[in-house]
């Protein structure tokens, strides 16, 4: 008798809270036919991992697109995203524990297992209508991921970097990170033992006419190092933030401005789309971009926000004059911008620079 603790963590792009579910009692079934019975519990939004003593609580972690460039790290350092808590703000985290029977577990049961955990985060959870209804969180075209299998967690139960290959990402998965953790004291045929495996995915990302990672192998390898430059490139975000600091709302609007126009070329190129014409609203450019580029309106995501990237631009738009302002078409004024207009306009320029990040 061998008492298995599973985790698994599927991550969304913008924040989701719903209520918790627990089982008193479940049964994870694997497709290889090995029952499990044990107690489920599923928690949304951001819940901490606790480590070996009760009071520490960490994040969990996630891998990006690119790691297979860089080799596995010697340490967590290659984990590190300082964006992580906007980038990945919310996930689901299904936590299982069950006594299996057997006396010896083997590999490819482990295996079974852990891809049972991940349809469960990544699949079966999309069938709850507060789930189902994130429509931006479900790949809208075929495309690839990183993952791998790892041996090593750490003192949470987070999978340690391992080296992995592309594999498919079809339309209509999550496309968000994630990952599925088993440890559990059993038998092997050496005696007593200690099972530990992860299961880790990368972000998804779209790739136009995919064959197979063989076929497509440098061209992903040459989008995901793409993808990897313009993650590490938030400068114009960096700048807004400093002139807000110093208090300078001129030089604020400019960068954060410039850092949401970036990213939407970026993602014409990306997608194989055309700039939208200079005529157009900045509000109606980023939908169109993202109306051509079969992914969701953002309006659906964040209307507030997209009102707000509107009025950024139009501030913008202003700077060669005295003064800053916009014109706001449901109070038929102009308004003139002051700090907390800066801060507002900040806010939705970073939301939308990471949230349109998930949707490569």
């Amino acid at each position: 008798m061998q008492t298995l603790q599973l985790r698994a963590v599927q991550f969304f792009s913008r924040s989701f809270t719903r209520e918790d579910l627990a089982l008193p009692k479940a049964v994870l079934i694997t497709k290889g036919g090995l029952s499990l019975d044990g107690y489920l519990k599923v928690q949304f939004g951001a819940p901490l991992l606790t480590g070996a003593a009760e009071s520490t609580k960490v994040r969990p972690n996630y891998a990006h697109p690119w790691e297979s460039q860089d080799g596995p790290s010697i340490g967590a350092v290659q984990w590190v995203d300082p964006y992580a808590e906007i980038r990945w703000p919310s996930y689901a985290l299904a936590s299982f524990s069950a006594d299996v029977k057997a006396d010896t577990l083997d590999t490819a049961a482990e295996c079974d297992i852990l891809q049972r955990m991940r349809t469960l985060v990544g699949f079966e959870i999309f069938d709850l209508p507060e789930v189902k209804a994130l429509t931006d969180q479900l790949l809208s075209r075929d495309g690839y991921r990183y993952g791998y299998w790892t041996p090593g967690l750490d003192f949470v139960c987070n999978p340690v970097p391992a080296p992995g290959k592309y594999v498919n990402a079809d339309c209509g998965e999550p496309r968000g990170p994630g990952h599925a953790s088993l440890a559990g004291f059993g038998f092997t045929e050496a005696g007593p033992a200690l099972h530990t495996l992860g299961l880790v995915w990368s972000q998804a990302f779209s790739f136009p006419s995919r064959t197979n990672p063989v076929t497509d192998d440098t061209a992903i390898r040459k989008r995901a190092k793409a993808l990897k430059t313009h993650y590490g490139s938030k400068d114009e975000l960096r700048r807004a933030e400093e002139a807000l600091q110093r208090g300078d709302v001129k030089d604020c609007i400019r960068s954060a401005g410039s850092a949401v126009d970036a990213a939407l070329r970026f993602y014409c190129a990306e997608w194989g789309v055309s700039f939208p014409p200079k005529h157009l609203p900045f509000d109606q450019k980023i939908e169109t971009v993202l109306q051509q580029g079969s992914r969701p309106l953002y309006v659906t995501v964040d209307r507030a926000g997209l009102q707000d990237l509107l009025h950024l631009y139009r501030a913008r738009n202003t700077q060669h004059e005295a003064d800053c302002y916009y014109h706001d078409d449901s109070l038929g004024k102009d308004i003139y911008c002051e700090r907390p207009h800066a801060q507002r306009f900040l806010d939705a320029a970073r939301r939308f620079a990471f949230w349109i990040d998930s949707q490569a």
